[in-house]
């Protein structure tokens, strides 16, 4: 079981009397978990003021693969196989992720499914965080955040958890092949457009 420790920016915490109101708290989620004091190096999604990863740099695929194979069996038993990413992160990402977790993981490829979804990751130097929204056993989404070491030449390890005691909103599929549409019929329709249709010949006198 991974040590708990600080995470990289410090976030207040509720307890189970909510004495602190869940608006500060929440308000501090939406910027991804980080306060204006406290910036990481490198986000994705970005945040303002802050460096962003692509989402296909190392080490930045692995990192979301080890906290949902980690947070699945943590936190899930090993019952949610099903796994969402952030916007825009390719498909062949998801793919790879896929592969990682392993033991059937698979894309969240519409809404309402119930699944494990990355909301945000951080990274530090060697030191990294990543937000996940996780399926309750009451039916609810909580927030946990994963932290990581990524040591040269090595996989990313699980070196503490943070569990956030309040709702957030179930995930929206972020599945790439769901968010673009497909132009390719309407391409087709535009080619024949282009070629001009054949005339007859006027007849000769």
């Amino acid at each position: 079981m991974a040590a708990m420790r600080m995470p990289l920016c410090r976030l207040p915490r509720c307890g189970r009397s909510g004495v602190l109101g869940s608006a500060v708290l929440g308000l501090a989620l939406g910027l991804g978990g980080v306060l204006s004091a406290c910036t990481p190096i490198a986000t994705y999604p970005p945040i303002p003021g802050s460096d962003t990863f692509e989402p296909w740099v190392y080490p930045m695929p692995q990192l979301m693969a080890e906290s949902l194979r980690y947070t699945r069996i943590r936190l899930t038993s090993d019952q949610t196989a099903v796994f969402n990413l952030p916007p825009a992160v390719p498909e062949w990402i998801w793919d790879q992720v896929a592969r990682d977790v392993g033991n059937g993981a698979q894309p969240m490829t519409e809404d309402g499914m119930i699944a494990l979804s990355v909301q945000q990751v951080r990274v530090n130097g060697g030191k990294a965080e990543v937000d996940i929204a996780y399926p309750t056993p009451e039916g609810l989404y909580q927030l946990v955040t994963i932290g990581l070491r990524t040591d040269p030449f090595q996989p990313p390890r699980v070196v503490f958890e943070n569990r956030w005691r309040i709702p957030v909103d179930p995930p929206i599929s972020n599945w790439p092949s769901r968010q673009l549409p497909d132009y390719s019929d309407f391409r087709k329709q535009q080619r024949g457009a282009d070629v001009e249709p054949a005339t007859a010949e006027e007849p000769q006198p």
